[in-house]
């Protein structure tokens, strides 16, 4: 690893220049210790930016006579911190999973399958009575019978373009609609 000079760095700031003479100074010290402590060198190799970074952020203070203890200190406080919040992020990772797997729909559930398949049936009469019935019949085609646009203009007896229009302008209104009344839990789609 190429050891950069102070010369090299124009415009720094001092925090930076500090910490950069700090790791230029006791880097392998510093990597002795985050490498003691932590068996991943991955997670040794983070702890070392990070502890760069901390470095910048709150230089070793003037006042400190014995640079090595406060690495070390300040170090092993950077580990802990690490490892700390490695184990609470994994927590909440494990109580959210736990809550997902509560509140999960099992789509294979007979009784889930009967009741989507009720509700789906519902949602298209009531499309019906919202829509005039050219338009409710194409989104029904469209998307209730999963036609494409050709065989649904077959079925209805009118050309591509006239079905597809038919659909989009319903998906639309349903959208209009929808938008306007959300919320409203009265029966209305």
């Amino acid at each position: 690893m190429k050891r950069c000079d102070s010369r090299d760095r124009p415009n720094t700031r001092p925090e930076v220049e500090s910490a950069t003479r700090i790791f230029e100074e006791y880097g392998d010290l510093i990597r002795a210790i985050v490498l003691h402590n932590l068996s991943d060198r991955e997670k040794a190799n983070d702890i070392l930016q990070d502890f760069y970074l901390s470095l910048v952020r709150k230089p070793i203070p003037a006042d400190v006579r014995d640079v090595k203890s406060y690495l070390y200190r300040a170090i092993t406080n950077d580990i802990i911190d690490a490892i700390r919040n490695e184990r609470s992020y994994a927590a909440r990772v494990h109580r959210y999973a736990e809550t997902s797997k509560k509140n999960c729909v099992d789509y294979n559930d007979p009784q889930t399958i009967v009741s989507q398949g009720q509700e789906i049936q519902e949602m298209f009469r009531l499309i019906e009575r919202q829509l005039p019935s050219r338009e409710a019949e194409a989104l029904t085609e469209r998307f209730g019978k999963g036609s494409d646009i050709g065989e649904g203009a077959k079925r209805m007896g009118v050309n591509k373009r006239t079905f597809s229009r038919y659909a989009c302008i319903a998906a639309k209104k349903i959208r209009n609609f929808l938008s306007e009344n959300d919320g409203d839990k009265n029966g209305c789609i």
